[in-house]
């Protein structure tokens, strides 16, 4: 299906340096002993650790995962347990010699983070359809290896913040502004047995725990593992930080003062994001300084999610106070800022995004907020002059002009709508996720009880769409659901003329998942998948 490989990037999983003994045994030089690692429930005591590089099955290695990337519609492979847990010493690493060590006795060994190396520069070399495959490494709790990392182009800790506190940090800084996410709930590495028999301080771990992930998520870009995804403590953080994970990291903050606020930056010039936090237990004030030079060659004020903050430009730094409740975080948007203006505040909520200077000035941010209300739909940045006031209107992510429950009814049990759809593959894309909805939220409920963000299909009768898609004009007569852009259905108007994303019912039988373009249409259908699950979830 198309949306497999859009909605979420397929990666074949692999245990890089555990095989099934049936095929270790065929190549002694490369097995350094048993593994207790498996990839399914029937191979437990199966498999066998070798050192592929510097051995003959290395090359078998490298023809299989070739014929998984011409058989199967992949994104790349995904590494479980990529960093140390052990030596070998075995004639294979000797053989490769790379990353060679020595023990005390003079024994030479090399580190199974070596391991990995080889078959990420490898997969790099295979592509499917034009696209270079990828590789995704799993960093385990213990015995850190940095430089595996460079060598991969995204990493997920197995373990919460909480659990890796010493390893995050240098593990952000190898990766640069490659995709990094913690696998785990936030309770993970907290001694739950401590507290256990005491529900007033189990509660209370429990939301100090999701704070601190949430607060190392923006301190770091980190993204959210999916199983956090439904939380309603993560749920309101959830848009900006994506935002700041596709920015992308920096190592240079630009920030001054904001100690011990925890401060970090995301992006360059005018897509610049900072995010500020207040790790203490205490309401605190600082004095933030920002020094433009390190963001680009302009002058640069950020932009509040909400609320005003006045901000003054003095020696080629931006300085404004910050107050911060326990616990509480802040993600700045950036402005570019020309002319003689040195004062100016800047509000937004919303309905709008105001700038009021001391000075004419000209200026240049960005079209969307972080929860996709738009200045622009079709620019991704703005920019105009003004005196020394403006203010610029926002439109919300997607236009609604119907009541929720009657398009949520749409999909409700024991309907069977037409679902007509347009030939983009973007939209085509829209069409079959709504056609995969309810059986992928059936699935869920009935393995974890929950919508979770998993599917858990165990069941292969759900893992198939539960309505047929058609082209535009072929559905039955009858109620519809109508997935295109406006030139996918001319015959019909868009309420109010609305230039993005919207949901609408031309009739009390037709829902129409719409936009301008085929990107639009995608995004309205994702706003009703979020209507779904509200109601989903209320069962």
């Amino acid at each position: 299906m198309l949306w497999g490989d859009k909605v979420a990037a397929m990666f074949f999983y692999i245990l890089v340096k555990d095989i099934h003994q049936n095929v270790a045994n065929s190549y002694p030089d490369a097995v350094r002993g048993g593994s207790a690692l498996h990839s399914r429930p029937s191979n437990a005591g199966k498999t066998k650790s070798v050192f592929a590089p510097g051995s003959p099955i290395f090359d078998y290695l490298k023809k299989q995962l070739k014929e998984i990337v011409d058989r199967y519609e992949v994104s790349g492979f995904s590494f479980d347990m990529a960093n140390s847990s052990f030596h070998f010493t075995t004639p294979s690493q000797l053989e490769y010699a790379v990353g060679r060590s020595w023990y005390d006795d003079g024994t030479i060994y090399t580190s199974d983070s070596v391991a990995p190396i080889p078959f990420s520069d490898y997969i790099h070399t295979l592509k499917r359809n034009g696209k270079t495959m990828g590789t995704m490494f799993n960093a385990a709790n213990s015995e850190f290896s940095p430089f595996t990392f460079f060598h991969c182009d995204g990493a997920i800790v197995e373990g919460s913040a909480a659990g890796n506190v010493d390893m995050v940090l240098p593990l952000r800084l190898t990766l640069g502004r490659k995709p990094f996410s913690f696998w785990h709930a936030p309770l993970a590495g907290i001694r739950q047995y401590l507290y256990g028999g005491n529900p007033k301080t189990a509660a209370e771990v429990a939301r100090g725990g999701k704070l601190f992930y949430i607060l190392s998520c923006y301190r770091y870009g980190c993204s959210v593992m999916n199983w956090m995804s439904t939380d309603s403590v993560f749920m309101p953080h959830l848009s900006a930080i994506r935002a700041v994970c596709e920015a992308g990291y920096h190592p240079v903050t630009a920030i001054r003062g904001a100690e011990p606020f925890w401060a970090s930056r995301f992006g360059d010039g005018p897509g610049t994001i900072l995010t500020i936090s207040n790790p203490k237990r205490e309401k605190l004030t600082r004095t933030i300084r920002v020094v433009n030079g390190y963001l680009g060659k302009g002058k640069y004020v950020f932009i509040p999610q909400s609320g005003r903050l006045g901000q003054k430009i003095v020696d080629g730094e931006t300085v404004f106070e910050l107050t911060l409740e326990p616990k509480e975080v802040v993600a700045l948007r950036t402005a570019e800022i020309e002319g003689e203006a040195a004062e100016i505040s800047v509000s937004a909520d919303e309905q709008e995004i105001a700038f009021q200077a001391d000075a004419p000035f000209a200026f240049t941010l960005p079209s969307a907020d972080f929860d996709g209300r738009r200045i622009d739909y079709e620019a991704k940045f703005v920019s105009g002059k003004t005196d020394n006031a403006v203010s610029l209107k926002l439109l919300p992510a997607c236009g609604i002009f119907a009541p929720e429950e009657s398009m949520t009814a749409f999909l409700a049990e024991g309907e069977t709508p037409a679902l007509e759809a347009g030939s983009e593959k973007e939209v085509q894309i829209a069409a079959e996720s709504v056609a995969m909805y309810r059986p992928t939220e059936t699935a869920s409920l009935r393995r974890f009880g929950n919508l979770n963000g998993n599917a858990g299909f165990l069941d292969a009768k759900l893992a198939k769409p539960d309505l047929e898609i058609v082209q535009v004009g072929k559905g039955a007569a009858g109620k519809k659901i109508l997935v295109g852009t406006t030139a996918d259905f001319p015959g019909l108007e868009v309420p109010e003329n609305f230039p993005g994303p919207f949901l609408a019912m031309p009739d009390a039988d037709t829902l129409w998942i719409g936009g301008r373009t085929p990107d639009q249409v995608r995004k309205a259908a994702l706003v009703y998948f979020d209507m779904l699950d509200r109601e989903w979830s209320s069962r």
